[in-house]
């Protein structure tokens, strides 16, 4: 089908007044008039309109709409700058930045520049000014499957990245609700442990409440993989038998852990680290971090953005209020930790160990030799709890915690 040109392009304005004199004489009819001028029905009689209004002042020719927002010499000035500096950072072989944000950078001028303008706006004065060059755009189908309620499905990965190139890498645990599409916890890590996934899971627990399921990868973390772990030669142990501590903990909590079969079954939280990459890395550049707490601050304070203030393309509202509209509507799963009698936080957000002790009352956890005097039969619970660098054995038997031991 070919695009008709635009009125003022294919018709000349005296001609355009003949015909309308001819109509309004009754010399030519509606379907002639229209016929001869090549619109619409409705163009037609809105030209026709504005020509009864004022024949002397009547004008076809199109006038392009400056609009409010346009930018002016002064905006355009910090623009080229942040481009400028932008592109620095994209030379620089040490900074793991590849390509021009857009998106963040229009979200950069309007947080420390207080100028608004749309990331298409940045990218087109970016390729009038010889900053990028652009690639053909591909389109992109999308399959998109979510969960009707908040805390039916929290999606759970880690991401390994240089996030500053002042830093060594170091792991960014993070959870997303699947309906929602909100971060409900993000956080650096030095390494990435059982230990500190069973933190991350107790947090998120602690400020939402337990989900239903938590989606994961097949890492040995999660889930016990036959060729692979201390199992890899003992073939008559099943999946089942072969429980890992995150299993375990998630099993106490009854929530279901489901395992992906592929990156791309996880879309949700996969898309936050290429979200969350494509800005820290540029904040840690530009501030120049040294230290994983500065880089924590950057990370709470960009999720706080995600989640509060960026529209979702395909959900048209914000995380955050998607969340708090579901709770409104009474479509959530989300349940409260309630603890036994006797217990706390610690003995449930752990790494749990059966042990039997020597004809000495001692045992080893973690290559730590302990003595355990209090001990009235030889088998016990030994629960292994390390945070911020503080290690706690709390030790269990006959169902009763018998000691605590710092480390």
């Amino acid at each position: 089908m070919v695009k008709k040109r635009q009125v003022h392009k294919r018709i000349v304005l005296n001609f355009m007044k003949d015909v309308f004199d001819g109509y309004e004489e009754r010399r030519i009819s509606l379907e002639e008039s229209i016929g001869m001028l090549k619109v619409s029905r409705s163009n037609f009689f809105r030209y026709l309109k504005k020509y009864r209004k004022d024949k002397n002042t009547f004008g076809i020719e199109y006038i392009r709409d400056v609009g409010k927002n346009r930018c002016g010499a002064e905006e355009d000035a910090q623009i080229a700058t942040l481009l400028r500096s932008e592109k620095e950072l994209i030379l620089n072989p040490e900074i793991r930045i590849g390509k021009y944000n857009f998106e963040a950078l229009a979200q950069e001028l309007k947080q420390q520049n207080g100028i608004e303008v749309a990331a298409e706006t940045v990218r087109r004065k970016a390729i009038i000014w010889k900053f990028h060059s652009p690639k053909d755009r591909t389109v992109k189908i999308y399959r998109e499957l979510e969960t009707t309620r908040i805390g039916r499905l929290f999606q759970h990965d880690t991401c390994i990245h240089q996030w500053s190139p002042f830093c060594k890498s170091f792991y960014l645990i993070l959870t997303v609700d699947d309906h929602s599409r909100m971060i409900v916890h993000a956080k650096f890590y030095v390494e990435e442990t059982s230990m500190n996934h069973i933190l991350s899971l107790r947090d998120t627990i602690r400020k939402y409440g337990m989900p239903i399921a938590y989606y994961t990868d097949r890492h040995s973390i999660f889930t016990f993989n036959r060729n692979n772990g201390p199992h890899q030669r003992t073939y008559q142990i099943e999946v089942e038998d072969a429980e890992v501590q995150w299993r375990r903990v998630l099993g106490v909590l009854k929530i279901q852990g489901i395992c992906a079969q592929s990156p791309q079954a996880k879309g949700k939280v996969e898309s936050k680290f290429k979200y969350l990459q494509g800005r820290i890395v540029r904040r840690c550049a530009k501030e120049e971090v040294t230290t994983m707490e500065h880089a924590q601050r950057i990370l709470d304070e960009e999720v706080k953005y995600y989640n509060e203030c960026r529209i979702h393309d395909i959900t048209g509202e914000t995380p955050r209020e998607r969340f708090e509209r579901a709770i409104k509507e009474g479509r959530t799963t989300l349940r409260p930790l309630n603890l036994p009698a006797g217990q706390s936080w610690k003995d449930i957000f752990c790494l749990e160990y059966e042990k039997k002790l020597d004809s000495y009352g001692r045992t080893k956890i973690k290559g730590i030799e302990l003595q355990v005097k209090e001990a009235t039969n030889h088998k016990m619970i030994l629960k292994y709890v390390e945070e911020n660098g503080e290690k706690e054995i709390r030790i269990w038997a006959n169902s009763s915690l018998i000691k605590v031991i710092k480390l």
